[in-house]
């Protein structure tokens, strides 16, 4: 077995092969931080090889968001909310997005925070 990296190491590793090539800042607005809209068009201006559209997302986020249908969805075993969002930027069919919720760090503690699960149909097949 191969020697495992240094922690540190591997963070710099993680970073760069997943986060590195961001290069748009989202957009911060305190009224958008619980709407699914908001969280798929985060995802879709790091995701779209369209730069152009990237900067359009982000240099006109408000208008983007309110083009974007939010439909809810209704389960049987009554989950977490869901919604389908139609007409999402770059996106050839409707996209799913799911209340979720994520362990961040605050300070020395770790809490939950909300936070939105964005699906598409296609990305599932690969």
């Amino acid at each position: 077995m191969g020697e495992r990296p240094h922690d540190e190491d591997l963070v710099n590793h993680l970073y760069t092969t997943n986060c590195g090539s961001l290069k748009h800042e989202t957009p911060k607005s305190a009224s958008r931080a619980q709407d699914p809209r908001a969280a798929a068009l985060s995802f879709m201006m790091a995701a779209t090889p369209k730069e152009g559209l990237a900067e359009q997302i982000r240099g006109d986020f408000e208008n983007h968001i309110s083009l974007i249908d939010m439909i809810p969805v209704h389960g049987l075993h009554g989950t977490a909310p869901e919604f389908m969002l139609e007409g999402v930027p770059d996106t050839i069919s409707p996209v799913k997005a799911r209340l979720g919720y994520a362990q961040v760090l605050d300070g020395d503690d770790v809490v939950l925070r909300p936070t939105w699960k964005v699906i598409h149909s296609h990305a599932k097949r690969y």
